[in-house]
């Protein structure tokens, strides 16, 4: 495990903690699965801790399979998210 990847170990892409902003313009792809607390210690994809903001402006934020957020204090998470199941990305390097 790289050290300043801390928790991609257990599934969460995505983890915002305290009262940053995160503006992605372009969308964000997510490709984690994890789905949240099927007991108290399972990771979610994508987690909000605190009040800190994500902001795909006019981009989606793509989930991929099971994937999904969550929110924990009075974060929020803006533009719209898709749970499309599609367990695959495109390679832009493929071909």
């Amino acid at each position: 495990m790289d050290p300043w990847k801390p928790h991609l170990e257990d599934g969460i892409n995505l983890y915002v903690g305290g009262t940053p902003e995160v503006t992605v313009p372009g969308g964000i792809l997510i490709a984690s699965a994890a789905h949240g607390p099927r007991m108290p210690q399972d990771p979610w994809a994508g987690f909000i801790s605190g009040s800190g903001v994500v902001d795909t402006v006019d981009s989606p934020t793509v989930f991929r399979g099971l994937g999904h957020e969550a929110i924990s204090g009075g974060g929020l998470w803006r533009g719209d998210k898709e749970y499309n199941g599609d367990a695959g990305f495109d390679d832009p390097m493929a071909g």
